[in-house]
This record gives structure tokens, sequence and C-alpha cells, in this order.
């Protein structure tokens, strides 16, 4: 009887930690190319609506975890972000699911606990556009702070940046590097003539 307390006590504690993390993908292996952008070999997701580690919004509390959860993935770099900005825009991530319905092409939930979504949702009908509007603005970064839990009120509190609230509201990009880009048509158009001039002078050769 004992024996079996301590296995029912076990399952049930096993649920319930998968249910506090239900949003969370730990499986890199779904972490394909419909979850990211990639440009000159490097793959840039769209990982978090936020830029700190703890954002507690009573009564929920989201944990954006390191890039490294995922094998390859790493924090962007000054110049990476450069990249980003330069040869990105809004459009690339809008994805039409529906006659006047997008979707964005983001990896929220692969290193967010709470968080599903680039935009942040209060209920089912409505969505917050601002995190939508902080990657127009090029308001991104990468590496994030940790957040400092004050009492804004009896019972109320909020996780805040250590450094700038504003920068913790910005959207956080992770990369991973070393990506296979596609060879550009005059990249092969000069590998296929060194191919046939090696030929033909193997043939005169002879």
């Amino acid at each position: 009887m004992v024996k079996f307390t301590i296995k029912f006590i076990f399952l049930l504690s096993v649920v319930f930690s998968t249910l506090t993390q239900a949003t969370l993908i730990t499986d890199s292996s779904k972490l394909t190319g419909d979850y990211y952008q990639t440009y000159g070999g490097i793959d840039f997701a769209w990982a978090s609506p936020v830029n700190i580690e703890t954002w507690n919004e009573t009564p929920t509390t989201n944990y954006l975890y390191a890039p490294d959860l995922h094998e390859g993935w790493d924090y962007a770099t000054d110049a990476e972000l450069n990249i980003f900005k330069d040869h990105f825009q809004l459009s690339d991530f809008k994805i039409e699911i529906e006659p006047g319905k997008f979707r964005y092409k983001h990896a929220v939930e692969f290193w967010n606990s709470y968080f599903t979504d680039v935009r942040v949702c209060s209920d089912d009908s409505s969505c917050d556009e601002n995190n939508v509007n902080n990657l127009i603005d090029g308001k991104i970064k990468s590496e994030w702070t940790t957040g400092v839990e004050i009492e804004l009120a009896p019972g109320f509190t909020q996780f805040i940046d250590a450094i700038d609230m504003d920068t913790a509201t910005y959207e956080t990009i992770y990369v991973r590097r070393n990506a296979h880009p596609v060879p550009e048509p005059t990249t092969l158009l000069i590998f296929s003539l060194g191919l046939i001039a090696l030929s033909l002078r193997a043939r005169f050769s002879q």
C-alpha cells in the first residue's frame, strides 16, 4: 500500500509539473524552418515578445529561457542584430492564414513558459499589437537581464527590469550560426564552368 501511494504521488507530481510548463516546447527537433528566417547562413528566431528573464503580471508569470535550451542556438551579437534590422521587415514574418487574417512566424513557445505568441493576448478576443510595432521600430535585443520583483500595491507584484523597463519590452531575437545558405545562381554558374573546363582539359590531354 505504501509503495502504491508513493508511486501515485510521484505520477501526480509529474502530471502537475507538466501542466505548469504546458506551453514550453523542449523538443529541439520541432524547431524547424517554419519557426525562423534565414539570411547569410544565420537562422534568426523571433524568440519572445519581452526581453527579460521573469515577466510577472499577476496572476501570470512568464520565464524566458536562454537560447541554448535548444541545441545550436545562441544570443545574437550587435552585428547580427544589425543584419536582422537591415534585411528583415515585419512582412517577412507575416503569414496569411485566410483572407484578411494573419499570424506571425515566431518561436515563442520554444523559449517561454507562458507566452505563446509575439502578441501578448489578454483573452481570446483581443491581442496587444505593441510587440509587432516594436519589430517595425527596430526595438530588438538578444541578451536579457534578470527581473527584480517589486510590490506595486498590497497583493500586486511585478518583476521590473533592473536596468531599464523600456528595454525589457524589446523583442528577443536568438540566432543559430553556420546554417547552409542556398548557393546563388552566379556561384553555381562559375562552379559549372569550372567543371566543364576541367573535363575539356582532361579530354584534350588524351
